[in-house]
């Protein structure tokens, strides 16, 4: 069963209430809603601190490459609070992709105010303080001195200075009749190694900012005393290949031979697509990588010119509606030939400890767990494979929930800064500037957590995805994004004379999921019976409720 987390008009954490007596307790006025995600009520009166009592709850996180998986368990192996959070490493990777190419495209065109700053510049890379993450500049490494220039010179003009890819040496001088003349050499420097140690791709990184947000957020309401946290890594070479054992693990795919040898003897030097043999065959993507596709040997294929130039980057019915439903059955068979991508098993082994650090930064005692631990305890509760379900078997058998809400969290940040309340320099003679697009109308902002109520009573939550092209006079278009997995673009048209604000915006969006109920027939030991989290004894929450219920 869910609960709802209360907490005193000085905000201490109180024991968490079933939702039937936090609605009687906001219905009498003796409560408030504090925060709508997660649901908070705070209560109109202080508890004194001799008086607080609750039990020991654990977070339990099985952390995941797009979604994460997040419990709140009782001792009781009870779970009060269910959550899957979904990242999106994918969006910021796609954004750091289009920055760079822009800025790319700015160099190669041969604008002067773009210069190389790999070359020059230190990564900053993550580190974990007291207040959270923060990025720092990495520590050069010793010797790494292609950035400095000589600063002293003679008759040497400065532009020469500025290009870093040569620096200037001090040669003997020579003597001339009247005086010493100093003489310069220009020595071109060799590329040196960026200083990266402990970087940590920002894609990956966005996924532990993620769980630090919502690890601090329940802390903040929920009475936690202790973390959990399945600390998995997965075999990347067993994956692909269930037999392998021994030196097998040192000599890889392309033990022994190229790419391009390797790939004309699987595909036995005909097309992939057309079955071609004779001709001119090219390395082509399966995946294409404008799509997500990686390099690696099991995603490439040879194909001819034509089905290579014909194909492109179409995946899925855009490729069958272009080259018709035989080609794109063709690249289907080719694709479910390649292997499993190993993009989401990397993304995990590269940030688990990452996250174990973060959960650790909180002070609380946190307890790592494995794979095979958490499928053991699942299945002794019969419970189904889910992301929540997981997290709850991290650190005990959990119990068959008889009515469980399941709060789905997606990251949306805050937004770009071209589009949200950019103001655009003065357009210059031939260029058309985009019209700045509307971050803020009627006091309300991009991204918010609204309630949009039509004429005939149908009310709709969400956050508010835009603002619209309104007439002069009328009250501002919006259209707000609610939560609906099985529609396609699950968006609703109002204005703003419909809406009423719920909670500001904070970079993520809210749903909710009734929590699968098919158990299975659980194995012994049965739940009832299921070990606790800890063995400390049985704490007071009887206590607790009855301090609740003297106040309806």
């Amino acid at each position: 069963m869910s609960k709802v987390a209360v907490l005193d008009t000085n905000k201490n954490v109180l024991e968490p209430c079933h939702p039937a007596v936090a609605r009687r307790l906001l219905k009498r006025g003796e409560a408030a809603v504090l925060k709508r995600y997660p649901f908070t009520i705070i209560l109109q009166k202080a508890v004194p601190a001799d008086e607080i009592v609750t039990q020991a709850y654990t977070l339990s996180v099985d952390p995941g490459s797009k979604v994460t998986g997040l419990a709140i368990t009782t001792e009781d192996a009870e779970i009060v609070y269910a959550a899957e959070l979904h990242h999106r490493g994918a969006q910021v990777k796609k954004a750091l992709s289009d920055r760079a190419g822009f800025r790319r495209g700015r160099r190669t065109r041969n604008l002067r105010y773009r210069p190389a700053r790999w070359a020059n510049r230190a990564r900053k890379v993550p580190v974990l303080t007291d207040a959270g993450w923060t990025y720092q500049r990495a520590a050069k490494e010793e010797g790494n001195d292609a950035s400095k220039t000589q600063n002293t010179f003679n008759r040497v003009s400065w532009s020469q200075f500025r290009d870093k890819r040569y620096r200037w040496e001090r040669l003997p001088p020579t003597k001339t009749n009247r005086r010493q003349k100093q003489r310069w050499k220009r020595v071109r420097v060799e590329h040196q190694k960026r200083a990266d140690n402990g970087w940590v791709a920002p894609s990956l990184m966005s996924r532990v900012f993620n769980l630090e947000t919502w690890t601090r957020r329940l802390c903040a309401v929920y009475p936690i005393t202790r973390l959990a946290i399945e600390t998995v890594k997965f075999d990347l070479q067993l994956m692909e290949d269930p037999d392998i054992h021994g030196i097998q693990y040192q000599q890889g795919t392309l033990h022994g031979r190229e790419i391009r040898e390797y790939l004309l003897e699987l595909t036995k030097r005909k097309c992939a697509y057309c079955g071609k043999n004779k001709v001119r065959l090219e390395v082509e993507h399966i995946i294409p990588k404008a799509r997500g596709g990686s390099s690696r040997p099991d995603n490439l294929t040879m194909a001819c010119r034509p089905c290579n130039e014909k194909k492109g980057n179409l995946v899925g019915e855009a490729l069958a509606a272009k080259c018709g439903e035989d080609f794109a059955k063709k690249v289907e068979a080719a694709k479910r030939k390649s292997t499993k991508r190993l993009t989401d098993a990397t993304a995990v082994n590269t940030i688990r400890w990452k996250i174990y650090e973060t959960l650790e930064a909180t002070g609380l005692d946190v307890r790592p767990g494995t794979g095979g631990k958490t499928a053991y305890h699942r299945n002794l509760a019969g419970l189904p494979k889910t992301h929540y379900y997981d997290a709850a078997s991290v650190a005990c058998i959990p119990k068959h929930p008889a009515q469980l809400s399941v709060q789905v969290i997606q990251a949306i940040g805050y937004g770009r800064r071209d589009n949200i309340g950019k103001k655009f320099s003065m357009k210059a003679p031939g260029f058309v500037l985009p019209s700045e697009k509307r971050a803020a109308s009627a006091g309300f902002r991009k991204f918010s957590h609204v309630e949009l109520t039509k004429a005939n009573g149908t009310k709709w939550r969400g956050v508010l995805n835009c603002f619209d092209k309104t007439p002069k006079g009328k009250p501002r278009k919006v259209r707000v994004k609610y939560f609906a997995p099985d529609v396609k673009d699950p968006r609703k048209s109002g204005h703003t004379g419909e809406l009423r604000l719920l909670q500001h915006r904070d970079g993520y969006s809210y749903g909710n999921l009734v929590a699968n109920m098919e158990f299975r027939e659980p194995k012994t030991p049965a739940p009832e019976t299921a070990q606790p989290c800890t063995d400390t004894g049985d704490a007071m929450m009887g206590a607790q409720l009855d301090f609740l219920s003297h106040l309806l």
